[in-house]
C-alpha cells in the first residue's frame, strides 16, 4: 500500500479500494484504505503567516515490519536549500506506562508521538529512508512526522502522518 502526502494539503493513496480527499480550513479527513479507520485530525486556530519557504511531499510504503518513506522538497529561494536539512521520525501513539513510584504511582500514564527512530540529517531536496518496525509495535498506530530545518536550526517546514498497516 503507498500513502502520499503533498504539502500537508493533499492526502491521495492509489489503491483499488482507497479513497482521495483534501484537507479544508478546519479539519483533516482521511479515509487511508480498507484496513484503516477514518482519522480527523484538528487545524488549530492561528492568525495568518507568509506561506512555508518550503514544499515537501511525503510518499509512505508500509508492511508488516518495515515502513518506506520518500521526501521530496522544492524551496522558494534556493539558496535555503544548500544548508538545509532534512529529519524523518518513525512515531508511535497510544502508548500507556504504569507507574510504580513517584508522584504518579499507580497511574497509567498515556503517550501519543513517541518516537520509536530518528534519521537525519538527510538531503531535503530528496531524500529515502527505511524504518524496521520491532515486534510489539502496533502498525495501526504508527506514523511518521518529516522537518526541514535551515542552516541556524529554525523550522522551515514540518508535517506528519499516519502510517497504513
Amino acid at each position: 500500500m503507498r500513502i502520499v502526502l503533498l504539502f500537508c494539503c493533499v492526502l491521495a493513496i492509489p489503491a483499488a479500494d482507497a479513497a482521495t480527499c483534501t484537507m479544508p480550513s478546519a479539519a483533516l479527513r482521511a479515509t487511508a484504505c480498507s484496513n484503516c479507520i477514518t482519522r480527523k485530525v484538528a487545524a488549530p486556530a492561528r492568525r495568518p503567516t507568509a506561506p512555508a519557504p518550503v514544499r515537501l511531499a511525503l510518499t509512505l510504503t508500509q508492511t508488516a515490519n518495515r515502513m518506506e518513506v520518500l521526501a521530496d522538497s522544492c524551496f522558494d529561494d534556493p539558496v535555503a536549500g544548500h544548508d538545509a536539512q532534512l529529519y524523518l521520525a518513525l512515531t508511535e501513539n497510544s502508548l500507556n506506562s504504569d507507574v510504580t513510584a513517584g508522584e504518579n504511582a499507580r497511574r497509567a500514564l498515556h503517550h501519543d508521538h513517541v518516537v520509536r527512530q530518528l534519521a537525519g540529517p538527510l538531503d531535503p531536496h530528496h531524500a529515502s529512508q527505511r524504518f524496521s518496525l520491532q515486534p510489539g509495535w502496533k502498525a495501526a498506530d504508527l506514523g511518521v512526522t518529516a522537518f526541514v530545518l535551515d542552516a541556524r536550526g529554525a523550522t522551515l517546514q514540518a508535517l506528519a502522518m499516519p502510517g497504513c498497516p
